[in-house]
């Protein structure tokens, strides 16, 4: 199926001087859109990985501009993010500065990039024992039958409404999934691979435990299946359409019988750069790029110059608990 430029202009009133081709979004009421919350230029998102966090900043550079893992070249960049405090992700990928207060400017935008967040900058991602909220409500859109909810904007008011019914919008222990697209392309674009061009897919998911924390491989496992069994991506490395499954350590839980053999590697950030060093290259101007993080993640204030090193101290920042609606922990 080969991909067809479509080029609707846009008006968002969320974002001062937004310009027409770009649209910021708050979660989705079943009705209208909240008002996006928008990260402050002091703080730093992050995700935490095997060995250690990856930034936002980092994911960034990693994919864009570091010599050995930038994609030079794709057709939409579509993201999804499980984690608490994962909304401070959407300037970081969005703009070239890093800075969602830029949102607004035509100048620094990056092209042809979509983000959802399960959360805002601020607020926690929640699940109840079997999944988490905004995935399996993302996953349950743009599953079978088909068409249906399966573009990106369906599937991520899908997940809103289900974070909706489970948690709320208002109050400190709300859940707030925002959104971000550079034009309709992105609102429109679904995971269906296409005829012609290579797309790749990561799913990237870090339990702080991966045998107790089952809603995190629940959530993986239902994305991963829709992916292959519904949209053609392949787990045969070097394919097509590769999808790439980074797990924990790398291995299965305790509780899932049987092999697994579609766990390519550890969720940490240098098996990602590793794999992305070897496909990017497939990448071209009609290619897809998606991908999903689940995990544990936070934020805290970008340090003034000097003090950069308190990053590294352990406990000073710790990492986001996500917490059951029913009964926060």
């Amino acid at each position: 199926m080969a991909r067809t430029q479509i080029w609707i202009a846009l008006v968002c009133g969320c974002v001062a001087a937004m310009p027409a081709m770009a649209d910021r979004k708050g979660a989705w009421d079943g009705s209208a859109f909240l008002d996006p919350r928008i990260e402050p230029d002091t703080e730093r998102s992050y995700i935490a990985l095997q060995n250690g966090r990856m930034y936002d900043h980092e994911l960034s550079s990693m994919l864009f501009t570091s010599a050995d893992t930038k994609i030079e070249s794709w057709f939409n960049m579509q993201f999804v993010f499980e984690a608490c405090r994962s909304g401070g992700f959407i300037g970081d990928l969005a703009t070239t500065t890093g800075k969602e207060s830029d949102l607004g400017d035509a100048g620094k935008l990056r092209r042809d990039i979509g983000v959802m967040t399960a959360t805002s900058w601020d607020r926690d991602s929640y699940f109840d024992p079997n999944y988490s909220y905004f995935p399996h409500g993302f996953t349950e859109s743009v599953k079978a039958p088909h068409p249906g909810g399966d573009t990106m904007l369906d599937a991520f008011k899908a997940g809103s409404l289900e974070a909706k019914d489970n948690v709320g919008f208002t109050g400190a222990d709300s859940q707030v999934p925002q959104y971000w697209s550079y034009d309709s392309r992105q609102d429109e674009d679904t995971l269906q691979v296409a005829a012609t061009p290579r797309d790749i897919a990561f799913l990237v998911v870090n339990p702080a435990n991966k045998n107790t924390e089952k809603e995190f491989w629940n959530d993986l496992v239902a994305l991963h299946d829709v992916m292959i069994n519904d949209y053609g991506w392949s787990d045969a490395k070097d394919s097509d359409d590769e999808l790439i499954v980074l797990f924990a350590d790398g291995t299965k839980p305790n509780f899932v019988v049987g092999d697994i053999p579609w766990i390519d590697g550890a969720a940490s950030e240098a098996r990602i750069a590793t794999e992305l060093a070897r496909v990017r290259g497939r990448m071209t101007s009609q290619s897809l790029g998606f991908f999903y993080f689940g995990g544990h993640g936070n934020t805290c204030a970008i340090p003034a110059p000097g003090v950069t090193a308190l990053l590294a101290l352990g406990g000073v920042i710790g990492v986001g608990r996500r917490r059951r609606a029913a009964s926060p922990r």
